[in-house]
């Protein structure tokens, strides 16, 4: 069988549906530890997000998200992904939080909190390949 011809016969499905639903809990536990990593408290972290600090702990235990704050935290996985292993763990806050001439010398940190991730990853590949400004 030729790889083309097993591509032409695979589609995705339009929806997908965890095996098991407790899956996307222990997903968005895990999303929320990555980004609550790169706060020094639940306190910080539920100021930059703008919510009161009890959701941290609802949050924690897999409470569902707004839409935008779900949006948030995957942004922030994605980020300290794709940082983790380019920058030492102790680093991605500060860069995080330090200006970024990428970003027009604005904080990553300030540009993922309005939606911007594309901007971010855009900057930490530029940072990665050496470009500058």
């Amino acid at each position: 069988m030729s790889v083309s011809s097993a591509t032409r016969r695979f589609s995705f499905p339009d929806e997908v549906e965890l095996v098991d639903p407790s899956l996307g809990v222990d997903l968005q536990r895990f999303g929320f530890l990555i980004a609550r990593a790169v706060f020094e408290s639940d306190s910080e972290m539920a100021l930059a997000f703008g919510v009161d600090r009890s959701n941290m702990k609802r949050w924690k235990a897999g409470a569902p998200l707004s839409t935008t704050n779900a949006a948030r935290l995957k942004a922030f996985d994605t980020v300290v992904s794709l940082l983790i292993g380019f920058l030492e763990p102790v680093t991605i806050p500060k860069w995080l939080r330090g200006t970024n001439v990428h970003l027009a010398n604005r904080r990553p940190i300030d540009v993922l909190m309005r939606g911007t991730l594309s901007e971010v990853v855009a900057a930490i590949e530029n940072e990665r390949t050496g470009s500058f400004g």
